[in-house]
C-alpha cells in the first residue's frame, strides 16, 4: 500500500508547534476504553453533523476530519486537468470557489476554476500548514503566533501569540487544537485561552508524537504515535477516557469522527495488521473492529472499506455498517485503495489508486470517470464544488469538467 502523507511534519515545521518527544505519563484518574466488541445497532438516518456541503475549508474537510459532502457530487466527466500550482508539501483549503494555499513562503488565494491567483501575501513563517477558512477569517501560524487574514484580500487582521503552534480544528468561534504539551481552546472572538489540559502519554523509548486532532459537538480527540486514543471535554478540557494500543503508524492512518463514534483506521505496529476500530465517543469501548486498511469518510447508513486479509493482502472494497461492522455490499468495480482517505461527495466515492483519481459512482455500482497517469504519486485529494484537487509532491493539482 503506498504512503499516505499528511503533511503533518511539514505542517508543524517552523510554525512554534512544540511537537515533542517522550510525553509525561497517563493518570490513573479517568476511564480507559475497553477492547471488547459491542456490537451496536444501525439507526441513524438523514446527513450526520459530521458533513460539508461543497466546501473542503480546512485539512481533513471539517473538524471531525470526516470527508463527506452532501452539496455536490464533484464534476461529472469525463475530467481534464484545468491548472497546476506550485506550492509546498501541505494541502489547501476551498471556499467559495477559493483555493487557499500555503506555499511556506507566501499565502496565496486562487480561482478554483482557473488556478489565477487572486491575491498574495509573503509570509514571516519557514513551515506551512493547510489553511483553516472560516465565513469570516483564514487562520494560520504566522509571525510567531496564531494569524487571522481576511479571505478577501489577505489583509492581516491580528496575530496572537497565545497559541504559537499545534493541531488546530475551528468549530463554532472556538480553536480546539493540541501542542506537545496541552490540549487547548482557544475563542477566536475574546483572542483568549478558554481551557487547557495536560496531554497525558507514556513516555517510550522511540519517543512520541502527535498524529491528529479532531472535535466534534461533544469531544476533542487526540491521537498519538505510541497509540494512545484520548477523548477531552469540549466545555472544560477533562480526558473523558484514553484507549491505548500498540504504535500507531501514520502512514497508512484514517480517522473520522461521526455519529458518536470515533473511526480509526491504521497499520498497528506491534501486529502489522491493519486495523479499524469503531470506538463510543462517549465511553471510549471499542465497538467492533475489522481488518481494513483505509476507510472512506463516514455517512449516516454506510463506510466504504478496503478490506485485507489477516496477512494484509486485498480482499475487495464493501460497504459497512457503521453501527455494527457488517458487510453491506461490495463494491464490484472497486480493488483497493491507495494512500489517501477516499472522499464521499453525495452518491460519488473518489479515491486513488495504481496512479490514479477515481470516481466511482455508489448508486449505479459502476465507474463514472478516471484520471490516470503514470507519472503520478497522489499525496492529497480533496473535493470542492465540481472540482477534484490533489498533490503530486509540491504541485497542486485541479481536475474540472472536460467541456
Amino acid at each position: 500500500m503506498r504512503e499516505k502523507h499528511l503533511g503533518r511534519r511539514e505542517l508543524l515545521a517552523g510554525a512554534g508547534a512544540a511537537v515533542s518527544l517522550g510525553l509525561a505519563g497517563c493518570t490513573d484518574a479517568v476511564g480507559v476504553g475497553g477492547d471488547e466488541n459491542g456490537g451496536g445497532s444501525s439507526d441513524r438516518s438523514g446527513p450526520l453533523d459530521a458533513t460539508n456541503e461543497a466546501d473542503w475549508p480546512m485539512f481533513g474537510a471539517n473538524a471531525e476530519r470526516n470527508p463527506v459532502l452532501t452539496g455536490t457530487s464533484g464534476p461529472e466527466g469525463p475530467v481534464r486537468e484545468e491548472w497546476t500550482f506550485e506550492s509546498h508539501y501541505v494541502s489547501p483549503s476551498v471556499r467559495d470557489g477559493t483555493v487557499y494555499v500555503d506555499s511556506s513562503s507566501a499565502y496565496y488565494a486562487l480561482d478554483a476554476a482557473t488556478g489565477d491567483v487572486l491575491w498574495e501575501r509573503e509570509s514571516e513563517s519557514d513551515g506551512s500548514m493547510t489553511p483553516m477558512v472560516t465565513e469570516d477569517a483564514l487562520y494560520t501560524f504566522d509571525g510567531g503566533g496564531l494569524t487571522a487574514l481576511d479571505p478577501e484580500d489577505g489583509t492581516h487582521r491580528w496575530t496572537d501569540d497565545t497559541v504559537t503552534g499545534g493541531f488546530p480544528v475551528p468549530r463554532d468561534g472556538v480553536l480546539y487544537g493540541a501542542n506537545g504539551d496541552d490540549v487547548f481552546a482557544f475563542d477566536l472572538g475574546d483572542r483568549e485561552m478558554r481551557w487547557t489540559s495536560p496531554l497525558e502519554s507514556e513516555d517510550t523509548a522511540d519517543g512520541n508524537y502527535l498524529i491528529d486532532v479532531a472535535a466534534d459537538g461533544s469531544h476533542v480527540y487526540t491521537v498519538e504515535g505510541v497509540g494512545e486514543v484520548s477523548a477531552y471535554s469540549l466545555d472544560g478540557g477533562e480526558r473523558q477516557w484514553t484507549l491505548s494500543s500498540a504504535y500507531i503508524d501514520d502512514s497508512t492512518f484514517t480517522l473520522s469522527v461521526a455519529g458518536g463514534t470515533v473511526y480509526l483506521a491504521t497499520v498497528l505496529g506491534a501486529s502489522g495488521k491493519p486495523t479499524l476500530r469503531a470506538i463510543d465517543a462517549s465511553s471510549g469501548d471499542v465497538q467492533w473492529t475489522d481488518t481494513v486498511g483505509i476507510m472512506s469518510g463516514v455517512t449516516a447508513d454506510r463506510l466504504y472499506a478496503d478490506q485485507k486479509t489477516d496477512d494484509g493482502d486485498d480482499a475487495g472494497v464493501f460497504a459497512l455498517d457503521p453501527a455494527t461492522g457488517d458487510r453491506i455490499e461490495e463494491l464490484s468495480g472497486v480493488t483497493s485503495f491507495w494512500g489517501n482517505q477516499p472522499v464521499v461527495a453525495d452518491e460519488t466515492l473518489y479515491y486513488s489508486a495504481d496512479s490514479g483519481i477515481y470516481a466511482y459512482d455508489l448508486e449505479a455500482d459502476e465507474m463514472r470517470w478516471e484520471h490516470t497517469d503514470s507519472h503520478l504519486e497522489i499525496d492529497e485529494l480533496l473535493v470542492a464544488g465540481d472540482r477534484v484537487f490533489f498533490k503530486t509532491g509540491t504541485t497542486l493539482r485541479a481536475l474540472g469538467p472536460a467541456e
